[in-house]
């Protein structure tokens, strides 16, 4: 019975309810819940902002590392395989935080070099490749609505995490409670199906041949927004100058990531707010960034994509000066953080949304893999080196000015990385190595 209706219905959206809860889980309630157990850590153990953020550093750097080896798993057995390998792990490290994490170098082993694995097979690379082979017209869209799962998520578990190790007297109570949420995405992960032809249906619930035709610049005609409907080989995708100026942009945008979510409770608490309204800010961060996928996502698939990334990059700067002077005013601070949260979640659809229309959903998983380490070695020491300039200088100046720079750098960047066609290629062979 089961497998009659799998072939009666469109599985793209059954799929996108599970990739949801998983996203959710992987993004929103570990991720964004290690936001708020993380400086309650910090303050009880007694560690320095430095020492401890270097497990998010290394982390971050294996997770890089670890791009290729995820992105040769989907390719060699498939994205559900992949999640459920990303999920197993974090499930069984949720557990370890909880009941043995007691010295720094647990922490750092657990959080630095354990979970990169759990955060790799499970996190963007599958999910978000899942969605490419499946959805195409309305690729915006669906990564609106999948990628929302992390901010629902993540707004509700901050200030829950929050009370409840406030009225616990234990950070470890944070870590078992992400445990249980971890085990429930593992279950969801075994009904994934990676690919249409999988159960013999087609990408969008069409058969590619019966509403859309194709223009001899290889642009979707039934798609207000280019889409590719050739091939590309990740080495031709070296050769555009669209690929290299959204690494930019994710590179921009991750900084940022880092700076709010790893030192974002810490510098709003050195100013003077309590940790419930730190915890508060943080919330509606991420609630905002939800609100923003997806409405941005049907827009994204109405407007060029990389025109929209440009201009939330450059509110993500405007907002985050906000976030680093900080009024001693709860509700400016709500309504700077939403507008910063919203630019956010926008940049979040935008990007892999970029990568899947410029060249197509067979090659998204390889060049997330080739993109993955770079943006990871440049960017995952940003949380370390935050925290050394806050316990040597007393604040986080200089490292919000350096992340402005680089967002405002970023919305250039984005402004700038317009569609590239094969034809573009051939234009120019200076450019082109020669098999």
């Amino acid at each position: 019975m089961l497998k009659k209706i799998i072939k009666a219905n469109f599985y793209g959206w059954i799929n996108v309810s599970l990739l949801f809860v998983i996203y959710g889980t992987a993004m929103g309630i570990v991720f964004y819940g290690f936001t708020v157990i993380f400086p309650v850590m910090i303050k009880t153990q007694g560690w320095g902002r430095g020492d401890a953020s270097l497990a998010h550093t290394i982390r971050g750097i294996i997770v890089g590392l670890l791009a290729p080896m995820v992105a040769l798993t989907i390719n060699r057995y498939g994205t559900r395989l992949t999640m459920s390998i990303g999920l197993g792990i974090m499930t069984v490290s949720m557990l370890l935080l909880g009941l043995f994490a007691s010295q720094l170098w647990h922490w750092i082993f657990l959080w630095g070099i354990i979970m990169p694995f759990a955060f790799a097979f499970s996190g963007i690379i599958p999910i978000q490749t899942t969605i490419m082979f499946w959805f195409n017209v309305k690729r915006a869209t669906v990564l609106g609505i999948v990628l929302t799962g992390a901010a629902v998520a993540g707004f509700i578990i901050t200030p829950l995490l929050t009370w409840i190790m406030q009225m616990a007297g234990s950070w470890e109570l944070g870590w078992l409670i992400i445990g249980i949420f971890s085990l429930i995405a593992l279950i969801a992960s075994y009904w994934i199906i990676g690919k249409p032809s999988d159960i013999g249906q087609h990408i969008d619930g069409i058969n590619s041949d019966d509403n859309r035709t194709v223009t001899g610049s290889g642009v979707l005609k039934s798609a207000k927004t280019f889409r590719t409907s050739v091939s590309w080989t990740l080495k031709e995708t070296l050769h555009t100058w669209a690929l290299y100026l959204t690494m930019l942009v994710m590179l921009a945008q991750l900084w940022s990531l880092y700076i709010v979510t790893v030192h974002g409770v810490l510098h709003l608490t050195d100013v003077g707010f309590s940790a419930l309204q730190a915890s508060s800010i943080i919330s509606i961060i991420i609630l905002s960034s939800g609100v923003a996928r997806f409405p941005m996502g049907i827009a994204g698939d109405r407007i060029e994509p990389h025109w929209i990334l440009s201009a939330a990059m450059g509110i993500m700067a405007l907002s985050l000066f906000g976030i680093w002077k900080a009024p001693l005013n709860i509700s400016a601070m709500l309504v700077i953080g939403s507008i910063y949260g919203f630019a956010f979640g926008t940049t979040v659809v935008m990007l892999p949304a970029m990568i899947g229309n410029y060249f197509g959903p067979s090659s998204f998983a390889s060049i997330n893999g080739f993109i993955q380490p770079f943006l990871i070695g440049l960017g995952a020491p940003v949380p370390v080196l935050a925290g050394y300039i806050a316990d040597k200088y007393g604040n986080y100046d200089l490292a919000f000015i350096g992340v402005l720079i680089m967002l405002l750098f970023g919305a250039v960047c984005a402004s700038l990385a317009s569609p590239p066609h094969k034809s573009d290629l051939e234009k120019a062979p200076h450019i082109v190595l020669k098999a």
